[in-house]
C-alpha cells in the first residue's frame, strides 16, 4: 500500500472515529487511537498483501453457480423481511433448496465416477506389475 493511500485511510479512519465519538459522547484516550493505527499500519503492510493474494486466488469461486444459489438463498428471506415485499419466502427457499441439491447431487455424480476410474487405474497397474 502506497504512503499516500495510508495516509487517506488512517485520515477517513480517524474522522469517522471523530465524528461517532462525538454523535455517542464517546470517550476516546489517545492510547486507544495510537493502538488503533499501529494496528491498522501492522495490517496494511503485513497481512494486507496476503488477504489480496489470497482473494485473487480464489476469484473463481464466485462464478460457482452454487455460491450464488446459495448467496441467494439466504438472501430472500432478508430481503422480504427489510422491504416486506410479500414473497412466498418458504416456497421459494424450497425451490432453491431443491435446486442446490441438484447441483450437488451432479457433483456427488462426477466424484463417484472419477473415483471407480482411480480405482480400474490402480487395479490396472498393479494387475500389469
Amino acid at each position: 500500500m502506497k504512503r499516500k493511500t495510508l495516509m487517506t485511510v488512517l485520515a477517513i479512519v480517524g474522522a469517522v472515529v471523530a465524528i461517532l465519538a462525538d454523535l455517542f459522547g464517546w470517550a476516546i484516550g489517545s492510547k486507544v487511537i495510537l493502538y488503533t493505527v499501529v494496528a491498522l499500519l501492522l495490517y496494511s503492510t503485513l497481512e494486507g498483501r496476503l488477504d489480496i493474494q489470497r482473494v485473487k486466488l480464489q476469484s473463481d469461486k464466485l462464478k460457482d453457480p452454487k455460491f450464488w444459489l446459495a448467496f441467494l438463498t439466504a438472501l430472500v428471506p432478508i430481503m422480504d423481511k427489510i422491504f416486506d415485499l410479500g414473497l412466498p419466502v418458504k416456497e421459494i427457499i424450497a425451490l432453491l433448496a431443491l435446486i442446490m441439491g441438484a447441483f450437488f447431487g451432479v457433483d456427488a455424480m462426477k466424484a463417484k465416477k472419477e473415483a471407480n476410474e482411480y480405482v480400474r487405474k490402480i487395479t490396472k497397474e498393479a494387475i500389469e506389475q
